[in-house]
């Protein structure tokens, strides 16, 4: 019932609101309920904007881990994330990132 209270906050795109969504994903993930908001969505726009979340917003690497292995999809910033982290976890010393080929024409 928490989230139906909650149901106007999916409208803020602040950056502290996408990462407070995530957060709370991260909270109910080995629960019963389920958030009214698509994680992976809210993921990508918290690193879309990560340069404006707040410090006491901010997620930390394992937080950051642990909602990206909750995503069903994932953009190339999602996925270049999730493998940057998971080299920086293993040692390894350098990462190709993947990224969509450019769009020409119309």
């Amino acid at each position: 019932w928490i989230f139906q209270k909650l149901d106007r906050a999916k409208q803020d795109q602040h950056p502290d609101a996408h990462a407070c969504r995530v957060k709370l994903s991260l909270m109910v993930m080995h629960s019963e309920n389920k958030v009214p908001w698509e994680t992976h969505r809210e993921l990508g726009q918290y690193f879309a904007k990560s340069a404006h979340v707040s410090s006491h917003c901010r997620l930390n690497e394992q937080e950051e881990l642990a909602a990206l292995r909750l995503c069903r999809r994932a953009s190339p910033l999602i996925r270049n994330r999730l493998e940057f982290l998971l080299a920086k976890a293993r040692n390894l010393p350098a990462l190709e990132a993947q990224c969509p080929a450019p769009r020409s024409g119309g």
